[in-house]
């Protein structure tokens, strides 16, 4: 009976070390499971806390200022040649190295991984020696395995940015895209307060359709130049305007009737609180001024680009790239324009734009739009 008792007593204890040793391996594994879910993430920002800390460490590891704004920084990076040999840093003048990656190559070549492993080092043991402190990272992404791949996430980034800069068809579809959406950001601006401007409009003259009209692909291009290559009958031109080197080339369609261009040109005046609002163009001029005498601060609206000539207009379709493209009434299209390009749909309605440039006011535009307006009848006329 003791030997039974004893024997018990040894199996019991195994079974007890045996269920310490499956609890260990079990959160063990659990954590290793929890890593490599988090290091998938990296891609999707989930570690905002290491980004934070890795970027400016990649700019001190290759010399750099790291007070730069973040995407002159990368630019910077983006720079830096690797040495052509065997070498993965350089020493300054005071004893430090300075880090030279090949982005052309993989974060696996031999030269970006060491760079990588000093930079995930270096995030570890700056961390580490915060130990007594809050420090910088979230715990979730204290992790060498989340510090190494955000790191290479990193730099993934900046090897994509090489590379466009070196193929020119990439270098030219990301510039253009640059472009493209910095110019639909200024066209949107504009449309926003023109459409406010529409809903009044239309309130006081029952033109419904004139907010219908406005679409930021209708707009005119805000299109930047160098000031270098700026044609001396272009300069000739903004100077006649009065206008510096900071704004920018106004570049139309040649599918716009006169008369929406001048209804547009009409909407931003009004947009600016500038121009005469009751009745619009029947108020009667003549009518007398308030005889109480008060102080007036005379407004001044500032055009942010000069009007190309009407020969530089752009030949290209009315396509509105919204979900819901807009469909121009035909008064909105230039009628000798349609002739050409009947397959173009347009909408019936909106007859009142007939003879608007003909109808507005001088002082319901600006001056500058009124010389222009003029200039593009005429050559529309030719």
């Amino acid at each position: 009976n003791e030997d039974l008792k004893k024997s018990n007593e040894e199996l019991t204890d195994r079974v007890k070390v045996a269920e310490q040793e499956i609890t260990v391996m079990r959160e063990e594994l659990e954590s290793r499971l929890t890593a490599k879910r988090s290091v998938n993430k990296v891609g999707s920002n989930e570690h905002p806390s290491l980004k934070k800390v890795i970027h400016p460490l990649f700019a001190d590891f290759c010399g750099i200022d790291r007070t730069l704004e973040r995407g002159e920084r990368a630019l910077a990076l983006g720079h830096i040649k690797p040495l052509g040999d065997e070498r993965a840093f350089t020493l300054n003048e005071d004893g430090e190295r300075e880090w030279h990656p090949d982005w052309k190559k993989s974060v696996d070549a031999s030269i970006n991984a060491k760079f990588l492993k000093e930079i995930a080092d270096a995030v570890w043991t700056n961390e580490k020696v915060r130990s007594g402190t809050r420090g910088d990272i979230d715990d979730n992404d204290y992790h060498p395995a989340i510090i190494l791949e955000c790191a290479k996430s990193y730099f993934r980034n900046i090897h994509k940015q090489v590379m466009e800069r070196n193929d020119p068809d990439k270098l030219a579809k990301a510039e253009e895209q640059l472009i493209t959406g910095r110019r639909r950001a200024r066209r949107q601006g504009v449309c926003k307060s023109r459409r406010k401007a529409a809903i009044e409009y239309a309130a006081q003259t029952g033109h419904v359709e004139a907010v219908a009209m406005i679409d930021s692909d209708f707009c005119t291009d805000p299109v930047s130049y160098d000031e270098e290559a700026l044609s001396d009958g272009l300069r000739e031109r903004r100077n006649k305007v009065g206008m510096g080197k900071e704004v920018n080339m106004g570049l139309g369609y040649k599918w716009r009737s006169t008369d929406y261009v001048a209804l547009l040109r009409h909407l931003t005046l009004r947009a600016a609180g500038l121009a005469p609002i009751n009745g619009d163009s029947n108020k009667d001029s003549d009518s007398q001024p308030s005889a109480k005498k008060r102080r007036t601060t005379k407004q001044k609206h500032i055009k942010r680009t000069f009007d190309v000539p009407p020969s530089m207009l752009l030949n290209k379709d009315p396509k509105s790239y919204k979900k819901v493209p807009t469909i121009p009434f035909v008064h909105m299209v230039d009628p000798e324009w349609l002739k050409v390009h009947p397959e173009v749909k347009t909408l019936e309605g909106g007859e009142w734009l007939v003879g608007f440039h003909a109808r507005v006011k001088p002082r319901e535009l600006l001056k500058e739009d009124v010389k222009y307006l003029d200039e593009l009848k005429e050559w529309k006329a030719k």
